[in-house]
Formats: structure tokens, C-alpha cells, sequence
């Protein structure tokens, strides 16, 4: 288990030193409309993003294999890392919804902005 800081940053919200997340804005053939909502976002005691949310199916199919990727860019929108995670359970059906914990090694490097994107396959 890892140790998180006692405080938690704003999804969506940077003031100076903290960290944004955001919709990517690269698309992939894989990007499924499934909404993401991120409920935290922190620094835990390595200096690694950890990040929880939920996976929402508001449209009008089943998927699975549903996992979020998450990209974590510098302050200048420099590359730092990038990792996914399947959501739990990964098979989403219409009107369900799945979790999301994990986090994304910095490898000592200082995050300001995650982006993400949801992927799967349709049932």
C-alpha cells in the first residue's frame, strides 16, 4: 500500500504547485466515450501522481477491457510519464460504473498537468 500526503490536490484545478488534470486531447482508435471523473489526485510519499475516479457508461453499449491512460506532463508540457490502469471490474455496462487507483511513477520529476483517455472495446 502506498502512503499518501495529507494533502489532496483539486481534479481539474491548478493553482501554483498543483498538479491539473484534464482530457487528453490526442484521440486514439481505441478512445471510447465513457465519461472519467477524477475524485483525487495527490503526491504520495515516493513523489509519484496518485489518482483516483470513476468510469461512467452513459451511452447506450456495454464495453470491456475499460482502462484510463494517463499522461503526466511538466510545467512547460514537457513529457514526464505514462501508464493506464483497467478499471474495476473492466466489463462496463450501460449505466454502471468502475473505479480507478493507481498512480504514475515521476521518477523525481515535478508534475503540473495529467491528461487521460478512456479505451476498451465495444461488447
Amino acid at each position: 500500500m502506498r502512503i499518501l500526503l495529507a494533502f489532496v490536490l483539486m481534479c481539474g484545478v491548478a493553482a501554483a504547485g498543483e498538479i491539473k488534470v484534464v482530457p487528453s486531447s490526442q484521440k486514439t482508435s481505441r478512445d471510447i466515450g465513457l465519461d472519467f471523473v477524477c475524485e483525487s489526485v495527490a503526491l504520495d510519499f515516493e513523489g509519484d501522481v496518485a489518482l483516483k475516479g470513476t468510469v461512467t457508461n452513459t451511452g447506450d453499449s456495454d464495453y470491456w477491457g475499460v482502462m484510463v491512460v494517463f499522461t503526466v506532463k511538466d510545467r512547460d508540457g514537457g513529457f514526464i510519464n505514462r501508464d493506464n490502469t483497467l478499471a474495476e471490474p473492466d466489463e462496463i455496462g450501460v449505466g454502471e460504473v468502475g473505479y480507478i487507483d493507481t498512480f504514475v511513477r515521476m521518477e523525481g520529476k515535478s508534475p503540473a498537468v495529467v491528461e487521460y483517455s478512456v479505451t476498451g472495446r465495444r461488447q
